[in-house]
């Protein structure tokens, strides 16, 4: 795999397919260095990829990509300059609904992460509700679970058991 792990890219810069590359920059970015935990070199490839999106004109996948820069820098623990780039993403008109879905998501992640506990699942019901609208089952689930982890995080849900044990 490691020898070959670029050649899509070449591949299609060889054919001047900015898109088919900038998609191939974003596999790279997403799938080797996120599982690598190498965020720096995943910043690299996700600006890339941007770049060459905003190069060919591919306003549904700038969406994507300002996306996948949120979520490099959320995890490189600048949530900040993550929130900035998840809110571009909502705020892009050409966004498709999953990406949408997807932004909602990991801003919910993030306020999870800061322990802000009513924004996580504000977020969150707003990434399932585009989810479902969609029937986009993997992040919908991905969705639930996040909602149950910030109930039980927050003790809400450990109340509602205690309340109901109660009775």
């Amino acid at each position: 795999f490691s020898g070959c792990k670029f050649s899509s890219m070449y591949f299609f810069r060889s054919l001047n397919d900015k898109k088919g590359e900038a998609d191939a920059l974003n596999i790279i970015g997403a799938v080797l260095f996120m599982y690598q935990g190498d965020n720096e070199s995943r910043l690299k490839y996700n600006q890339m990829c941007l770049q060459l999106r905003i190069d060919s004109n591919d306003t549904e996948g700038i969406a994507g990509s300002e996306n996948h820069i949120g979520e490099t820098y959320m995890d490189m623990g600048d949530f900040e300059k993550a929130d900035e780039w998840f809110t571009k993403c909502l705020n892009n008109p050409n966004a498709i609904v999953q990406f949408r879905a997807w932004a909602h998501h990991n801003k919910g992640i993030l306020f999870f992460r800061k322990k802000q506990f009513e924004e996580a699942l504000t977020s969150f019901y707003k990434s399932l509700h585009l989810t479902n609208s969609v029937n986009y089952d993997l992040l919908s689930v991905a969705t639930h679970l996040n909602i149950a982890k910030v109930l039980i995080e927050s003790d809400v849900f450990l109340d509602e058991v205690e309340f109901h044990l109660n009775i």
